[in-house]
């Protein structure tokens, strides 16, 4: 799951690496994001309970996926976010969340099609060394001022230093030409199941 954005706009926007004081509005952040999300709603479609949720859900994998890793970046207003993963098999900190973590916060049934879709995930995911967008969302406030945007180009700036490719997977075909713009290709696609939305792989090489 890795988008929620549309933002283009002319102000100079000021980007830092998250810290763990920022973690309470950086998973506020990321829930109200990602709140009408395909998937999000495939998993949580109480939409009573769905804000809660997400918020709780994401502020986990903030805690202990992403930020430990040191490729979490925020706008200096905390409007937008970028979760980068590093390589697989070069974390600096490995993950151990048990299953009933998650199952506890979303639900046992949202559990199996969170299972499902991680599933899926981990099937489309490229073998190759590459760095992957987690996630890169903005708050509906801030869209349209290109938050989004200068934080995917800042990240991709230091992979293509690198000589890194970069993988993500969209949820919403509608941002699938804002990846591209970017250098991105859809190399699958996957259609989650009971009804599930589609998911599309993409796929960057440096530049």
């Amino acid at each position: 799951m890795t988008d929620r954005h549309e933002d283009e706009g002319p102000d100079p926007i000021v980007i830092r690496a998250a810290i763990p004081d920022d973690l309470p509005a950086l998973a506020s952040l990321l829930g109200t994001a990602f709140d009408e999300d395909p998937v999000a709603i495939w998993l949580t479609p109480n939409e009573e309970r769905r804000g809660a949720v997400l918020q709780e859900f994401f502020g986990l994998i903030a805690r202990e996926i992403c930020l430990p890793q040191g490729l979490t970046y925020v706008t200096e207003n905390l409007g937008a976010a970028a979760l980068w993963e590093p390589p697989l098999g070069e974390w600096p900190l490995e993950p151990d969340i048990p299953e009933s973590t998650w199952a506890e916060i979303i639900g046992p049934d949202a559990y199996a099609r969170f299972s499902a879709f991680a599933d899926v995930m981990d099937a489309q995911r490229p073998e190759k060394r590459h760095v992957y967008l987690s996630l890169i969302g903005s708050l509906p406030e801030y869209r349209g001022q290109g938050l989004a945007s200068a934080l995917l180009d800042a990240g991709l700036s230091r992979w293509d230093r690198q000589g890194m490719p970069t993988n993500l997977m969209s949820t919403n075909g509608d941002n699938l030409p804002f990846y591209e713009s970017r250098g991105y290709e859809v190399i699958a696609e996957a259609v989650l199941p009971d009804g599930g939305p589609r998911l599309w792989d993409m796929w960057r090489e440096p530049r």
